[in-house]
């Protein structure tokens, strides 16, 4: 028998091991590796011919690299092994050569033997998208060595004003991604000896970034009013969804992300096979952003969005299934907020906007910064909480009911999901209004 799925996502090392090994009977030499963080990585098992010496040759990490395509891969590499090849030292080599290239080719072996294997293919398309963009038109000839932190901060000015920018107008976002890009490229390459150090280690970021981040940067929170305004198109959303035969999972949605105050990815991705006892919806290590499995409480509020959509979904994986694509969950809901905004004449918001908001009101009405935090799933960096392992779930129930509640209060006492009794004339000529644009 070959690994599952099932398999791999309920992997984890034993209690006092820091990795487990699980080995795929359908192709030999492949391995899952297991870390106690919950990250999983595939590699590929062989023995060099020469010396018979053990090889481990990385190919990339679940889930961003599937059973499927973790499989094609490894029979590629096992084919070359079987020819004679070392692909592991091809690997080491191609460091080695790379010495004082452009740095064209740094970017290259940093994508290929960093970013594509440790990184999802969002944050590896990310990268690339940002180097091809920004650093190769201005620095692709140059020796990597000749790179310095002034080249660095001018770069990041350029961007911040707009002269380099992909809309060619004034950034306050892009330099601050650009410059967790280039550290981590030349934090790779000095690790890997290519560099004697990193030329984007303690660059500070252009004047104007900074004093929108001090002025709290990307800080929208929706008001009471807001809030309610929202429920009322989310109410005319789905009965357009419904009405058109489909399921009402952008909304739905949309309103998971307010209740819970978790990041749009996470909802998106969300399993019915990870709710338990209907209460407590567990976000895997391979699904959240950083990497920490997290369990969420769910208020009565959520609890009844996830009745509403079950005749609907039930029968899929995903609770938020696509429309377009059955079988694959839904993977964005920008559209439908944009086009809540246009329609009720809101000043703009995103869709993480709702987790900050969730974040601030539950802080507003006396939750304790630490348990927001951990409702969020925010890393604590402290030496405290490296010994603190308390996951603080009644802490954290007690607070989303609370804000199911207050969400409740504020879209008029109707439940999330029910038919909210706003003025009716209003929101069948919403409705009308939001027919005929499609």
């Amino acid at each position: 028998m070959g690994l599952t799925d099932r398999e791999i996502r309920t992997a984890r090392p034993s209690k006092g091991l820091n990795q487990t090994d699980l080995r795929d009977d359908q192709v030999r030499g492949l391995i899952l590796r297991a870390y106690k963080s919950g990250a999983k990585s595939w590699f590929v098992f062989y023995r060099r011919k020469e010396d018979n010496r053990r090889r481990y040759l990385k190919l990339g990490t679940y889930p961003g690299l599937s059973l499927k395509d973790a499989r094609d891969l490894a029979e590629i590499e096992l084919g070359r092994i079987a020819s004679g090849e070392d692909p592991q030292a091809e690997r080491v080599a191609a460091r080695e050569r790379s010495g004082a290239e452009a740095v064209s080719a740094l970017a290259e072996l940093y994508l290929e033997c960093y970013a594509k294997v440790h990184k999802r293919p969002k944050g590896y398309a990310v990268d690339r998208w940002q180097l091809e963009t920004y650093v190769l038109p201005r620095w692709g000839k140059r020796p990597i060595d000749e790179i310095t932190k002034r080249d660095v901060r001018a770069l990041l000015q350029e961007l911040a004003d707009g002269k380099i920018a992909a809309k060619g107008k004034p950034t306050n976002v892009a330099p601050r991604s650009l410059r967790a890009c280039l550290s981590k490229m030349f934090d790779w390459a000095a690790d890997e000896g290519l560099l004697p150090g990193n030329p984007a280690a303690g660059v500070k970021l252009p004047p104007r970034v900074r004093e929108h981040l001090k002025k709290g940067g990307r800080d929208r929170v929706l008001s009471d009013e807001e809030i309610g305004v929202l429920w009322e198109h989310l109410q005319g959303l789905e009965e357009i969804e419904v009405n058109q035969g489909g399921a009402p999972t952008s909304s739905s949605a949309i309103r998971m992300l307010l209740l819970t105050a978790q990041r749009p990815g996470e909802v998106l991705r969300m399993r019915w096979s990870l709710i338990e006892d209907g209460r407590w919806w567990v976000i895997p290590a391979e699904v959240a952003k950083n990497g920490e499995a997290n369990r969420v409480p769910l208020s009565p509020q959520a609890q009844e969005i996830l009745d509403r959509l079950r005749p609907h979904t039930g029968g899929s994986e995903w609770v938020f299934e696509s429309q377009l694509k059955p079988g694959c969950h839904q993977t964005t809901i920008t559209a439908a907020a944009r086009g809540i905004v246009s329609r009720a004449k809101m000043r703009r918001w995103t869709p993480h906007d709702l987790r900050r908001t969730a974040a601030s009101k539950m802080r507003a009405m006396g939750v304790t910064r630490r348990v927001v935090q951990a409702i969020l799933n925010h890393k604590d960096g402290s030496i405290t909480a490296v010994y603190d392992r308390y996951g603080m779930d009644p802490e954290k129930e007690a607070a989303l009911t609370d804000w199911g509640r207050r969400v409740e209060e504020l879209v008029g006492g109707g439940a999330p999901g029910a038919v909210v009794p706003f003025p009716g004339n209003r929101l069948r000529d919403e409705v009308t209004n939001m027919r005929s644009s499609l």
